[in-house]
């Protein structure tokens, strides 16, 4: 810490057992520095807020659970990009620049199939109208750029993991009432039934027909 290469936040987060606390650990400015890309742009650290750590958190241990579905299997997660790798920019219908940034992307593989995701993890934080159904629109415009189709033979799959069953059923409601959004370009689950829905994504509303590779 003296030589500022690592710091930590002020603010505990609680314990595993009494009188214990854990803190949150991050790249100091000398840290930073080192492990900052030639060329690349100075990154200035600030507290997160709690929604933003339990973000992270969530997205951590989705990438941590696909992994672990592949042990033991013909299945491999043959591509695993997290935040800004997963991001994409495109040029809108209307001639803007914007940017999809799912939270995850996620390529996982038999022998026979290729099955792409980009995921989104939701806390329930955010508002299902309009901010989730804007995410939604975002992705149909990416679509309508050829640009994943190009990069991926297919458009992935749009991968919702919501809190509740009523959320997932209140997102999936408020897709189809959208006739500008393509239904069955997204899947909305639970954390409990994300094995299943990776292990078999046919039981799961497609995206599109799953491509055999060549």
């Amino acid at each position: 810490m003296q030589q500022r290469l690592i710091t930590r936040l002020e603010r505990k987060i609680g314990g595993h057992t009494r009188g214990s606390a854990s803190y949150i650990w991050h790249l100091d400015a000398a840290g930073e520095r080192i492990t900052r890309r030639d060329g690349g742009p100075r990154r200035r650290f600030i507290d997160p807020s709690l929604p933003f750590l339990e973000h992270c958190l969530q997205i951590t241990e989705t990438a941590v659970i696909l992994h672990e579905l592949t042990q033991g299997t013909n299945l491999r997660l043959t591509k695993l990009e997290i935040e800004t790798e997963a991001w994409r920019s495109f040029l809108t219908g209307q001639g803007t620049t914007t940017i999809l940034k799912p939270d995850l992307f996620a390529t996982l593989s038999t022998p026979e199939f290729d099955d792409h995701w980009y995921v989104e993890v939701d806390l329930g934080t955010e508002s299902v109208v309009p901010v989730l159904r804007d995410k939604c629109a975002a992705y149909a415009a990416y679509r309508a750029t050829g640009r994943a189709q190009a990069e991926h033979g297919v458009f992935p799959r749009v991968l919702w993991i919501v809190p509740t069953q009523r959320r997932a059923d209140r997102l999936t409601a408020t897709i189809h009432a959208d006739k500008h959004l393509p239904d069955r370009l997204f899947t909305v689950i639970t954390p409990q039934q994300l094995p299943a829905t990776i292990a078999d994504p046919d039981s799961a509303t497609p995206t599109e027909s799953r491509e055999e590779e060549s």
